[in-house]
């Protein structure tokens, strides 16, 4: 068969080929010739018996399984891995099974009416195995009774008229495509939380369906692939008739935009008839990707899935080599072993980014069941004690979950893990060549693989500098309690309830809170005075205030004005010692008492003007200017000449006036892009850096004085 590819099937194809695994509908061959055929793989049915010289008697013999237990076997296998490593809002799995609708007829009846079994429908409930084992254990029949027969040179798939799969094989697929227009919980979701908001979220329907049958010739595999997909240019053409995508809330169904159809023909091990000789081929079409494989059962058709269970979804593999292993609890020492995990390719970009140095050797091709698989081999790193506390700089981070999860060492892995123990991952060259890449913790019962940042990270993660060495200058003037305060009252915790893009909301929760947040109290007079301001700090930040915490923060203020009245003393600052005390001034207390009751004014005012969003927050701004211009407007003469000399200074000497701090902006224009460039904590500089950069900024653009003295 050949390939059909072209260019705009192909950019299809890619842009909603990330979207593909989130459904996946299996559709399972349950006809007479699956569940009476021998697959070829024999089981030892007694694993108490350890070599073969030992008495038979009353041992249970080898039993072989037909092709419909090793073909559930391994889509059990995919699922687990899926269902392990996502949630039901990432990756949905709907199972069908079509077959006679009666388990008394004769083999050599010639046609017989077919029935279609839903086994796992998109229902969250659905999507864990136990539902599943309980789906499967109900639908059993009386087929399973009898030993599969084994096929011979004259008894193949053809000799099972049964087998002819064009009529119910058809019917199933389109029952696949009426799944794949119904949209899960999670579509609905998106699908109308984007009505309400302009965010890119991808609305799109794209899907996954894989039959698992035997069929007797390409040609018929061709019919197969050629009705579907007319069948799916003929269920999207029912979808958009049910539906008006507009004006109905709620809706439920949707036009399938892009399917991948994969087809498993699988046949007896042992089998070399025409079931045998189909190849494996792949087509692109307008709204499908077909891909086919041809796989013997038994442990083949388990490998092919597992591997397809990775390529699916984005999932790489890691070999953890070198876990010490005890054989029994008194034994003095341990054997080493390997397990196999699976995970997000994500944790492996960090080790990409390594180079062929260090990969050589790194990423190896195993068998799995037949079929190759690459991995990624750490090596065991035994933990420290105590270092379940020890911060890591993780860069990734995924669930994971064991490929062989029956295997002993598999187990212990995982009850070790779950202890609360951590598991370190290196890449082993030799004793002075290995480096930690890799974390392995327990979180609330779920398993994860945590990828630490590697040398090109780290060497900007050296030890931070003393803090005496920045702005603040001594350790104890930095706000570390507040600090400390705000983080945990921004701790992230699961909602109660579903809300609209919760990450955006706690970013911007976050920003508001911090508009103007000083690293140091050596920087600000606002936060030296709480205990004259009561908790105006704690409630203009909030989005919403209430009318009486406006009365509350305009009483506030009025006790301030009093306070400047009677001549209360206020904190020294950094700033006041830098900028505003004049040096060998005979009057040195009386103008740093009254610079900094300016600077106090000022920098409240600011506060309030960056927070007024509401018109409650804007009530208190007016307070303090009305407030503010009638302490003024009773000011002496001899004062309000000091602040005209103030306003124009010699232009030999250099201006150290409050108002260059934290000024009132006369540029209305200019007040927004101002405000988000004079945020010292972000920039790292302080408050008198920021702003005299500004205003040197400001003049020579404009050719004039940016900033004018708020008092006159």
């Amino acid at each position: 068969m050949t390939t059909e590819t072209t260019g705009a099937s192909h950019r299809t194809v890619l842009e909603s080929w990330s979207s593909l695994g989130e459904k996946t509908v299996f559709v399972l061959d349950r006809s007479r010739y699956f569940t009476h055929v021998s697959s070829g793989h024999l089981i030892e049915g007694d694993s108490s018996k350890k070599n073969a010289n030992e008495d038979a008697e009353g041992t249970i013999p080898p039993f072989d399984r037909s092709l419909w237990t090793c073909a559930v076997e391994a889509v059990v296998g995919y699922s687990r891995l899926v269902w392990d490593l996502f949630t039901p809002e990432q990756r949905c799995i709907s199972m069908l099974a079509v077959g006679p609708n009666t388990s008394t007829c004769p083999l050599e009846v010639a046609s017989e009416p077919y029935v279609i079994e839903k086994i796992c429908t998109w229902r969250d409930e659905d999507q864990n195995l136990e539902h599943l084992f309980r789906s499967l254990a109900k639908r059993s029949h009386c087929h399973q009774i009898s030993l599969p027969q084994k096929l011979t040179k004259t008894n193949d798939i053809s000799a099972y008229p049964n087998c002819d799969l064009e009529s119910y094989m058809l019917t199933a697929l389109d029952q696949a495509l009426t799944d794949l227009g119904h949209l899960t919980r999670a579509q609905m979701e998106r699908r109308s939380a984007k009505k309400g908001s302009s965010s890119s979220i991808s609305n799109g329907n794209y899907g996954r369906v894989i039959l698992i049958s035997s069929f007797r010739s390409e040609e018929a595999i061709q019919k197969v692939v050629t009705e579907f997909e007319q069948g799916i240019a003929r269920k999207n053409s029912l979808l958009s008739q049910a539906i008006d995508q507009d004006r109905i809330p709620g809706i439920q169904l949707r036009p399938i935009d892009y399917c991948d159809l994969v087809i498993v023909n699988t046949f007896p091990i042992h089998d070399e008839g025409p079931c045998s000789k189909i190849s494996d081929f792949s087509a692109f079409k307008p709204k499908l990707h077909v891909k086919t494989y041809s796989v013997r059962s038994g442990r083949m058709i388990a490998g092919l899935l597992d591997n397809l269970c990775l390529q699916h979804n984005n999932l790489k593999s890691t070999t953890i080599t070198g876990i010490p292993m005890k054989e029994e609890q008194s034994a003095s020492s341990s054997s080493q072993y390997d397990v196999e995990i699976a995970h997000c390719s994500s944790i492996h970009e960090e080790v990409l980014g390594l180079g062929d140095t260090y990969l050589n050797g790194i990423v190896a091709n195993i068998d799995r069941n037949g079929f190759p698989c690459k991995t990624f081999k750490l090596n065991w790193c035994t933990p420290k004690l105590g270092n379940t506390a020890e911060l890591q700089h993780c860069m990734a981070t995924s669930r994971i979950t064991s490929v062989d999860v029956n295997s002993r060492p598999s187990a212990c892995l995982t009850n070790f893990l779950l202890n609360g123990k951590q598991v370190m991952l290196e890449i082993f060259k030799s004793k002075s060549n290995r480096m930690i890449t890799h974390v392995l913790a327990s979180h609330g019962g779920e398993l994860y693989i945590h990828s630490l940042a590697t040398s090109k990270h780290k060497q900007n993660m050296g030890d931070p500098p003393p803090l005496s060495e920045n702005l603040g200058g001594k350790v104890g003037d930095y706000r570390v309690n507040d600090f400390v305060a705000l983080m945990k009252q921004h701790t992230l915790v699961r909602p109660s309830h579903s809300i609209e893009d919760p990450l955006s909301r706690t970013c911007n929760i976050i920003d508001r809170q911090t508009l103007y947040w000083p690293l140091t109290l050596g920087h600000t007079i606002l936060w030296n005075v709480r205990n004259m301001i009561g908790d105006l700090l704690v409630k203009i930040p909030k989005e919403l205030i209430s009318q009486t915490d406006v009365d509350e923060c305009k009483q506030v203020i009025d006790n301030l004005v009093k306070f400047e009245k009677d001549g209360h003393g206020l904190p020294s600052t950094t700033i006041v010692d830098m900028v505003v005390k004049p040096a060998g001034s005979s009057k040195a207390g009386a103008s740093k008492l009254e610079q900094l009751y300016k600077l106090l004014w000022n920098e409240l005012e600011y506060f309030l003007r960056v927070h007024s969003t509401t018109p409650e927050h804007e009530a208190v701004l007016d307070h303090l200017l009305e407030r503010h211009g009638d302490r003024n407007h009773h000011r002496g003469t001899k004062r309000s000449a000091s602040k005209q000399a103030a306003i124009a200074p010699s232009p030999m000497k250099k201006q150290k006036v409050v108002s260059k701090l934290i000024p009132e902006i006369s540029d209305e224009a200019a007040v927004e892009q101002l405000q988000q460039t004079a945020m010292f904590y972000k920039t790292g500089m302080s408050v008198f850096q920021t702003w005299s950069s500004l205003y040197h900024q400001y003049h020579r653009m404009r050719s004039k004085l940016p900033f004018a003295c708020r008092t006159k």
